[in-house]
């Protein structure tokens, strides 16, 4: 089984719940800002309850979007990590001369055989 990750694209996704995690948060500055008391004696603890309610929600909300982003952000280092040890532990196994990028030549027990009249695949 193999799979590929497309580490920019959760990089993005992560810049994108960044993005969420900081119009929330302006969100709930603005809300910090609202005097309930203005309102009246008469709707000023309604409201007061009502901006409570909607700060509470909001303050989890910010914190659900940093979550998710550092979640993605951790993935990424994790793939990055995991793909770095196969890499290495891959070279650790090769001959020398196979652990760069370009294959080397194929030492001759490991080399096809041609059959007489047959092309083999270059």
């Amino acid at each position: 089984m193999s799979f590929v990750v497309w580490t920019a694209a959760l990089t993005r996704a992560a810049a994108g719940w960044d993005d969420q995690a900081e119009a929330l948060s302006q969100a709930q500055s603005s809300l910090n800002k609202v005097d309930p008391e203005l309102l009246g004696s008469r709707v000023s603890s309604a409201a007061t309850a009502f901006l409570e309610t909607w700060r509470t929600e909001i303050k989890d909300r910010v914190a659900t979007a940093e979550a998710h982003a550092d979640a993605l952000r951790t993935s990424v280092g994790s793939y990055q990590q995991a793909d770095d040890r196969a890499v290495q532990d891959l070279q650790r196994l090769l001959p020398w001369d196979d652990r760069g990028v370009e294959p080397g030549p194929l030492p001759p027990v490991l080399a096809p055989r041609t059959l007489p009249g047959v092309a083999m695949p270059q």
